[in-house]
């Protein structure tokens, strides 16, 4: 893991979160800035807490990974705070082309917009919603 500074982390956050405010297009790419500009914030919130100046500081980010939930759960940022943890995506033919669910969970959000993939339950649109009341609250925790 490379490490960076929390004023990088920082900076990361609001450059992500505006780029994604900014876009005039919606779709999963776009989405992926507001997801990574949430994991640069929550991981920005924990570093001021724990008064880090760099990301090698902690295992806990390396343990963690993308998983933004553990993020919040390490914080105690409540209940309400959280994105879905269970995920289905759309369905696709495999080789006998026969309908196929997939399952998945919230940490692997991040994979699923990069690679093409979209969310039937929740929709992307409501797991948007999730991450834009968690970034509102990275807002507040880093005034």
């Amino acid at each position: 893991m490379i490490t960076f500074t929390r004023r990088e982390m920082e900076k990361a956050w609001k450059h992500n979160h505006q780029a994604y405010h900014s876009s005039k297009v919606t779709n999963n790419a776009v989405r992926l800035l507001l997801f990574y500009a949430v994991e640069c914030g929550l991981k920005t919130v924990v570093m001021k807490r724990e008064n880090l100046s760099s990301t090698d500081e902690t295992y806990l980010f390396a343990k963690v990974q993308h998983d933004l939930n553990k993020l919040l759960d390490y914080l105690r940022a409540g209940k309400d705070i959280k994105i879905t943890s269970k995920l289905i995506l759309s369905d696709y033919k495999n080789n006998q082309r026969l309908p196929t669910s997939r399952h998945c969970f919230s940490k692997d959000l991040n994979q699923i917009w990069r690679y093409g993939g979209s969310c039937k339950e929740p929709t992307d649109e409501e797991l948007e919603h999730e991450l834009q009341n968690i970034n509102n609250w990275i807002q507040g925790e880093l005034k």
